[in-house]
């Protein structure tokens, strides 16, 4: 990209699109088949010197970083009360910077249908309103969903996992898959607990 704010503005966020080209979303200039014609290039040639001249004048603080968050959602219990929490959690964390990237993950059974899951996955992405480019989603069938949680955010350089506790009443926290998820997580966890109810 000609201007350094439509750049990849981390290693991590390229390497990641890299990883999951079918969902880069491609610019006009992906199209474009003739190249400029000499009003162009001066047009261009001006404009890059101001900006440059501008950068020089007040230079841009470094980033402070430019996470990529994974969030593991249950997709096979959509109405879950865990859902709204999480998603406000991550609607939190994604405020912080227009730079930040999330993956959604959801872990199902052999025998689940990938695509219903991805279109569901979709539908629980879309109340956080954030464009094609910052958002991937992710429909993986596996029998031990907190290995692969943990190996898919390794595998993705993801800083920051965020998932659901065990609901009241579930599995007891040491077997479930939030607890074995931040046991072995190179990350950082983010655990939503649905608050307890009072009797």
């Amino acid at each position: 990209e000609p201007h350094a704010e439509a750049r990849y503005q981390s290693a991590a966020h390229l390497a990641f699109d890299l990883r999951n080209p079918e969902q880069v979303v491609l610019t006009q200039r992906a199209t474009k088949t003739k190249r400029a014609g000499l009003l162009g290039h001066l047009r261009r040639f001006r404009r890059a010197h101001g900006e440059h001249a501008a950068r020089l004048r007040t230079p841009a603080p470094l980033l402070s970083g430019t996470p990529i968050l994974l969030a593991a959602v249950d997709t096979t219990h959509i109405d879950d009360e865990r859902h709204p929490l999480i998603r406000l959690a991550l609607s939190r964390f994604l405020a912080q910077s227009s730079e930040f990237r999330l993956i959604c993950l959801a872990v199902i059974a052999p025998t689940a249908s990938p695509l219903e899951h991805l279109v569901r996955l979709r539908h629980w992405a879309e109340p956080l309103g954030l464009p094609r480019q910052r958002l991937t989603l992710h429909a993986i069938e596996s029998l031990a969903p907190a290995d692969l949680i943990v190996e898919f955010a390794q595998h993705n350089n993801a800083d920051l996992i965020v998932l659901g506790a065990p609901l009241e009443g579930g599995s007891a926290w040491s077997q479930s898959t939030a607890s074995k998820v931040t046991a072995q997580a190179r990350c950082s966890v983010h655990v939503v607990r649905v608050p307890r109810r009072q009797s």
